[in-house]
């Protein structure tokens, strides 16, 4: 990626200011957008929401959230670039609760502008799903966190015993989950004007 596209991926280069940045990346998500909607096809249509989800998508991780400085282009000499591609990398090597559910929600408020109320139902079924049992990520951190669990218990060769842990990290990783769902369904990705919100969600969670 060179530090021209930055905006691209939610981030800006040193020297844009944030509003600079906010204004290419809005016009960006903008076109494709209104591309997605005038398309012909439906995968010409898809293909152009895809310009706009990778911004938005990204815009959600920690490592671009706020249209974070990007100076990894390789042009830019290796001494400058490897650090910023390092820092980059170790902040998206993982993805817990709060940023899952950020990324899914703020994603589906971009499916629902470019389509519409029905085509979101169509694609994802009830909305209302999200953040409960049924949520098939609900399942999925429930899942990872048992499993976790027992393997510490066959590392350690003996039950933990306190089973009360587990359900607590359960508890904790679901409430964090709806945070970010809850984050990511008021998040400006047009131009985060709001990122201040978005940060006392993130100070709420639990078991950080």
């Amino acid at each position: 990626m060179s530090n021209e596209n930055a905006y691209k991926h939610g981030l800006r280069r040193s020297s844009d200011t944030f509003e600079q940045a906010a204004d290419r990346s809005d016009k960006w998500i903008n076109d494709h957008i209104n591309a997605a909607r005038n398309a012909k096809t439906r995968d010409e249509s898809l293909n152009e929401f895809g310009g706009a989800f990778h911004t938005v998508s990204d815009e959600t991780s920690p490592s671009h959230t706020g249209y974070q400085v990007w100076d990894g282009a390789i042009d830019d000499g290796l001494l400058r670039a490897l650090p910023s591609w390092g820092i980059h990398v170790l902040g998206e090597a993982s993805i817990d609760a709060f940023h899952m559910g950020f990324a899914i929600a703020a994603t589906q408020k971009l499916y629902l502008e470019t389509y519409g109320a029905d085509a979101l139902y169509e694609a994802v079924g009830d909305p209302n799903v999200f953040g409960t049992a049924n949520d098939p990520a609900v399942k999925e951190l429930e899942t990872d966190i048992r499993q976790g669990y027992a393997e510490l218990d066959r590392v350690r060769h003996h039950d933990m015993g306190d089973r009360g842990a587990v359900e607590m990290a359960i508890g904790e990783a679901i409430y964090n989950y709806n945070l970010g769902l809850n984050a990511g369904w008021t998040f400006d990705y047009h131009r985060q004007s709001n990122l201040a919100a978005i940060e006392r969600a993130m100070n709420q969670q639990r078991g950080h």
